[in-house]
């Protein structure tokens, strides 16, 4: 038996539900007889469910971010991936369960990893960029998003998609800018001596 549940709003839901106990009377010769009834109580747990967005106040699909640096430096920019509270005590958490890349992924990484984003948090990651190789880069990270398996959220999994944009820029180290200005500077002085 199922007991019909109004999961038109979030909350704790309860109720009560009359079960009849009977005998069908199979192999035992004896007619279909009432056994009594037991009124039993039921209370459910009814989630909303999660809302992904890069935003920590309201929905927002898509993040961009920058990455700039010179040559062989460290360039890394961390960010977040909220689920956004819907009903106190009630929101589904959200798993993050894939993120494919197109572009630039060898020079620009999301940093991203599966994981569960609890109602009304974050997860943090660490966007980096490769400067091995001067450069313009770019890459889009689509995120999969679904309903948590933990919290049994019923009527089929939803997913979510966010995407993360990165742009990438590997420009020479600034002593070598310093060290060219010098050299066409002593060439001009030069080239102005032998005038």
């Amino acid at each position: 038996m199922r007991p019909d549940v109004d999961t038109t709003s979030a909350g704790l839901i309860g109720g009560t539900a009359s079960v009849v106990l009977a005998s069908n009377g199979l192999n035992s010769g004896l007619s279909t007889s009432s056994l009594g009834s037991q009124t039993v109580s039921i209370s459910a747990s009814v989630y909303d469910r999660g809302v992904a967005s890069v935003n920590s106040a309201t929905k927002v699909d898509t993040l961009s971010l920058v990455l700039s640096g010179s040559l062989g430096a460290t360039v890394t920019h961390s960010y977040d991936i909220y689920n956004l509270l819907q009903t106190t005590d009630y929101t589904g958490a959200l798993d993050l369960v894939g993120f494919p890349g197109t572009g630039g992924t060898d020079k620009l990484y999301s940093g991203l990893s599966t994981c569960t984003i609890d109602a009304d948090s974050s997860h943090s990651f660490t966007a980096s960029l490769d400067t091995s190789v001067l450069g313009d880069y770019s890459a889009t990270y689509t995120l999969d998003l679904q309903d948590a398996a933990s919290d049994g959220i019923d009527g089929g999994v939803v997913h979510q998609t966010l995407y993360v944009q990165l742009s990438g820029h590997v420009v020479p180290e600034p002593s070598t800018g310093i060290l060219l200005a010098a050299a066409l500077l002593a060439l001009a002085a030069y080239l102005r001596r032998r005038r």
